[in-house]
């Protein structure tokens, strides 16, 4: 990268990365070859870099911080028993995945769930590292599962070496080989537009509403994604799924013709009554697809019981769903395909693919995430699934 194409006026690139996989041997010796080769020097975590800026974030025990030709990289190591977890941690800002296989990993099964999963969590850019010390090579069966996964062939580059041996020489040729591509990623994922949820289809999850004259009912939310204006129509997805118009917004008192995602509005709608309405249902852009399921896949991740508070069996027991602003029981069970690999009970500290049966249906939309809670405590979180069964 040359000078002219750095950011200008002293406003720096910035990607978030997580580094998934499961090895934590192979996790650890990336984030440690790519700190000594870019990171800042005596530096330990928690503390703020040399030279940086006073908003730079506190890092975490497993978080890196280090500039990549440019770009101000924030790493982050999660073990494959945390990644659905990964979204809630890092939020919908900029960041992309790095994939880290060991070889003897790469053609097993749960490879191709791990990949489909990463993609139910959101488009994000990806990378995959395979640590490997030999030099003879066929990536074209990982190609399949990445296409197969969803992820364009092209943008997703795979890089193959010996992280041990590019830990113990980085200045040798061979560890540039490995990190030139890396490093092209990096730029290219920190250059790409951010998202506009402004521009997406109108979505708002109904958390109260309110009664008013002549048939006309105030419902209150967050907007997540989309733009509304007065005089639009809009889906309802309640009991029965049916179309409304717009006829007021208002936002903190203040009457206005348009609201955006992000804030939080009451919309008057027109020929609705209250029983119409409950908290939980959805308002949509028309046409927006949407449907009612009592049964649902998810991946979940069941917190360690010093962490959750909650110390009994969860084999069998109820949950309390938290999607939005909806709250469902349900129970669950392990997916008849769960992945080769992973754990293959429910208990405290596992990472698992699971058919929820819930006892009301929700409206369900692959990628949504919730919390999980059992005799008051919460005992993980999830994702539900692109492939419900």
């Amino acid at each position: 990268m040359t000078e002219m194409d750095r950011p200008q006026g002293g406003e720096q690139k910035r990607l978030h990365m997580i580094s998934v996989g499961p090895s934590a041997e192979s996790l650890g010796l990336l984030s440690r070859l790519l700190s000594e080769r870019f990171g800042d020097r005596d530096r330990r975590p928690g503390s703020t870099p040399d030279g940086a800026s006073g908003d730079q974030p506190r890092l975490e025990p497993n978080q890196r911080s280090y500039n990549v030709d440019g770009v101000r990289v924030s790493h982050r190591d999660l073990p494959a028993t945390s990644f659905p977890g990964a979204a809630l941690v890092c939020g919908d800002g900029g960041w992309g995945w790095v994939v880290v296989l060991p070889f003897e990993f790469l053609r097993g099964q749960a490879t191709g769930s791990l990949l489909r999963l990463l993609r139910s969590l959101g488009e994000r850019p990806l990378a995959v590292v395979i640590d490997d010390p030999r030099s003879d090579h066929d990536a074209g069966e990982l190609r399949t599962e990445l296409v197969s996964a969803g992820f364009p062939a092209a943008l997703t580059p795979i890089v193959w070496g010996s992280l041990r041996e590019a830990v113990a020489d980085p200045d040798a040729l061979a560890t540039s080989d490995l990190l030139r591509p890396f490093v092209a990623w990096i730029v290219e994922s920190a250059s790409r537009p951010g998202r506009d949820l402004r521009t997406e289809p109108f979505f708002l999850s109904i958390e109260d509403r309110f009664n008013m004259p002549r048939d006309q009912l105030i419902v209150t939310g967050r907007i997540e994604r989309g733009t509304v204006r007065t005089g639009d129509t809009l889906t309802l997805h309640g009991s029965p799924t049916t179309t409304k118009r717009v006829l007021g917004i208002e936002v903190f008192r203040r009457r206005l013709v348009e609201a955006e995602a992000g804030d939080v509005v009451g919309l008057l709608l027109e020929n609705t009554r209250f029983a119409e309405v409950k908290r939980g249902d959805l308002l949509t852009a028309l046409r927006t697809p949407g449907e009612l399921r009592r049964r649902v896949r998810a991946a979940v991740h069941l917190q360690a019981r010093e962490v959750c508070g909650y110390h009994g069996s969860f084999d069998g027991a109820v949950f309390t769903l938290h999607l939005r602003t909806a709250i469902h029981r349900a129970t669950m069970r392990l997916a008849a395909d769960h992945a080769c690999g992973w754990d293959l009970e429910i208990d405290h500290d596992r990472t698992l693919v699971v058919d929820l049966e819930l006892e009301e249906p929700c409206w369900y939309e692959p990628g949504a995430r919730f919390g999980l809670r059992i005799g008051g405590k919460g005992a993980g979180f999830g994702v539900l699934l692109g492939d419900p069964p």
